[in-house]
């Protein structure tokens, strides 16, 4: 294949044909893997939340927004998997043109717009749900007598939906851009007026389109302030409650039995929100500086310029760690939680799903609570 380097938006030399043939092959190899990790993953949170769901003092909003980010995650992994298969077809080379007329590549370009705005909604309410997640956590340690009569599954759930219809509307662009791309080049395709030239986006859209950037940009921004901020309110009022507990150990004792399990029940909420915030910070941050620095690449800005091939390499990376998100979340669940780990640890002993979970329910603090 000859590579070939055409000038950029910015008038730089763009990438060769070469090295973006060569990202996508980690991707093509890795995707298959995290896609049966996530499904695996994914539907096990939502039994072990299902099951405690069936005990009315337990489905708390804990369980609807642990739950809703695996519905989200799940669902992103895939609807990404029609625009995998082409992926593949590129990289082997099945397929060698975009506008190749198969019904299977014409189905990909209509849905490679669907699934850039179902991916971008998805994805941000995970997000936003996560935030939200953790402002009610520090809610709960700082007044945990007033979240307790105010925080409830159905106001969790209500929240959610808001998120969702939110990230319906701020993601059109999406579909504006794709599908008048789609539109245009269909036009010249019929009218043999297509000889390889850039598609003219009018002003109004390519405005928009640098709104879009903005704000998903200052959303991120924004998110990673957030979570940065409510993580270290969290670690500080946590080691402050400790030693305060240490410092009067025998009057707690006195007290009953119902604070030890609120204790063991909050801090169960608190490792999985930490949990929450590894997985999101390890793979977003670097997504995060991918964006930026595309930003900074591109009109009106043209203020940095991607070394050599890096650009393909970063946006294959960052794809990946987006789906490593989606992917890898039982697995830091279950790092911190006996409840998430159990049915895992029992496939081989022939235990049946549901005993799994309510035998580690019991093990985790007496009741099926999964929240506050």
């Amino acid at each position: 294949m000859n590579a070939t380097s055409d000038l950029n938006a910015c008038g730089v030399a763009g990438i060769s044909d070469d090295s973006s043939d060569f990202s996508t092959w980690p991707e093509v190899i890795l995707y298959p893997i995290l896609l049966a990790i996530g499904t695996l993953g994914n539907c096990a949170v939502l039994h072990v939340l299902k099951t405690d769901a069936k005990s009315s003092r337990s489905f708390n909003s804990i369980c609807v927004y642990l739950g809703s980010m695996a519905a989200c995650h799940l669902l992103m992994l895939w609807q990404y998997f029609p625009a995998y298969i082409y992926t593949v077809e590129l990289t082997t080379g099945s397929e060698t043109e975009i506008s190749a007329s198969t019904p299977f590549t014409q189905f990909i370009l209509v849905y490679l717009g669907l699934s850039t705005w179902i991916g971008s909604v998805l994805m941000g309410t995970s997000e936003w749900v996560l935030v939200i997640f953790s402002l009610e956590r520090v809610a709960a340690v700082t007044f945990p007598i007033e979240i307790r009569k105010h925080a409830s599954a159905a106001l969790a759930l209500k929240i959610v939906l808001v998120c969702l219809a939110i990230n319906f509307i701020s993601a059109t662009e999406n579909l504006a851009s794709h599908f008048y791309s789609y539109a245009k080049l269909n036009v010249e395709s019929s009218t043999e007026n297509n000889q390889g030239n850039a598609i003219n986006v009018p002003d109004w859209l390519r405005q928009w389109e640098n709104l879009q950037e903005a704000f998903g940009i200052t959303s991120m921004i924004i998110r990673f302030i957030i979570l940065l901020v409510t993580n270290l309110t969290l670690i500080i009022f946590i080691n402050r409650r400790r030693k305060q507990s240490q410092r009067c150990s025998s009057p707690t004792l006195s007290t009953g039995s119902k604070q030890p399990a609120r204790t063991k029940e909050r801090k169960h909420a608190n490792l999985l929100l930490f949990a929450s915030y590894a997985l999101y910070f390890s793979t977003h941050l670097p997504v995060l500086v991918y964006t930026i620095l595309t930003l900074a690449a591109s009109p009106p800005f043209c203020t940095y310029q991607f070394p050599g091939n890096a650009q393909p390499l970063w946006s294959a990376a960052s794809n990946l760690l987006i789906l490593s998100d989606c992917s890898l979340t039982i697995l830091f669940y279950g790092s911190v939680s006996r409840k998430f780990r159990k049915p895992f640890c029992c496939l081989g002993k022939r235990v049946p799903l549901n005993q799994a979970v309510s035998s580690t329910e019991s093990l985790e603090s007496g009741s099926t609570t999964v929240g506050h």
